[in-house]
């Protein structure tokens, strides 16, 4: 690839790998050996005044627990973010031609309505029409009715949209 940003760097991701796979057993151990020696001094000896230094290696455990969950993470990022594109995007893909699906009709008429044009619809087999059609394209049947007084109706209108009068 031509980008340096975009190239992956396996010797980084090398390095925190090992240092991940060093730092989360060891920080485990430091924090579980901490607190099982915690547990262990309050419940036998509960008026014991002995040192605290479980309480630095709880701390000190859970500091390398952090930074090798970190490092781990930072080293599989891409193989993580790759699985779960897999998995996602077919689900994104379902998603749009769901809602492409849903609203293409509404999409077309508001661009010929942007046009200047308004499709006319057959309301007897419901194919598109261009608005100056007499007849349907696919039907053959009239796509338009027109009153005595003039008036142009729609075919399949039963009163007349200007004077109301029966068709």
């Amino acid at each position: 690839m031509g980008k340096k940003y975009i190239q992956e760097n396996e010797k980084a991701k090398r390095v925190l790998k090992t240092i991940g796979f060093i730092a989360l057993p060891l920080g485990v151990i430091l924090a579980g050996s901490g607190i099982f020696d915690a547990f262990r001094r309050f419940e036998a000896f509960p008026h014991h005044q002995g040192g605290f230094g479980f309480v630095f290696r709880i701390f000190l455990g859970f500091a390398l627990v952090f930074v090798g969950i970190s490092c781990l993470s930072y080293a599989y990022m891409g193989k993580v973010a790759r699985y779960t594109a897999s998995e996602i995007a077919p689900v994104k893909k379902d998603t749009a031609n769901y809602l492409i699906d849903g609203t293409k009709d509404e999409i077309s008429d508001l661009f010929h309505k942007i046009k200047g044009q308004t499709i006319v619809n057959c309301p007897y087999c419901g194919d598109e029409n261009d608005p100056d059609a007499i007849y349907c394209d696919y039907c053959g049947r009239k796509l338009r009715v027109t009153c005595d007084c003039g008036t142009e109706n729609q075919a399949g209108s039963r009163y007349c949209k200007k004077c109301g009068k029966t068709l």
